[in-house]
């Protein structure tokens, strides 16, 4: 009684608006809490060493219609049809968009990348 439809209920013991205390709050290596006395040695970067970084989502995705449309381009042109000639043109546009994607993510993470000194 009382209670409107579809309201969340309160925690038993908590006032209005409270948020309830986390067991071992306070102490050192609680839940939500960060330990930072050990210290990592910063590895200098070599100006010819070329990062690993994934691939963008996007990039990946236009690889994949890429070799589907090749794949639907062999198939169109063993059947002698020539829808196989739209088909080349998705694998072309396809690939050029996986270069715009890939170039762009390695651009944007050397960017972000601190240049040693």
């Amino acid at each position: 009684p009382g209670a409107s439809r579809g309201a969340i209920p309160a925690l038993p013991g908590a006032s209005r608006g409270a948020v309830p205390a986390l067991p071992g709050a306070g102490h050192i290596g609680a839940w939500g809490t960060l330990d930072v006395t050990a210290t990592v040695p910063v590895r200098e970067r070599d100006p010819f060493r070329q990062e690993s970084t994934p691939m963008p989502r996007i990039a990946l995705y236009a690889l994949v219609v890429c070799v589907l449309a090749v794949v639907a381009a062999v198939v169109s042109f063993a059947r002698g049809s020539l829808l196989g000639i739209v088909w080349v043109l998705i694998a072309g546009l396809s690939s050029n968009m996986t270069w715009f994607y890939v170039r762009r993510h390695r651009l944007a993470a050397s960017a972000t990348t601190p240049d040693a000194a």
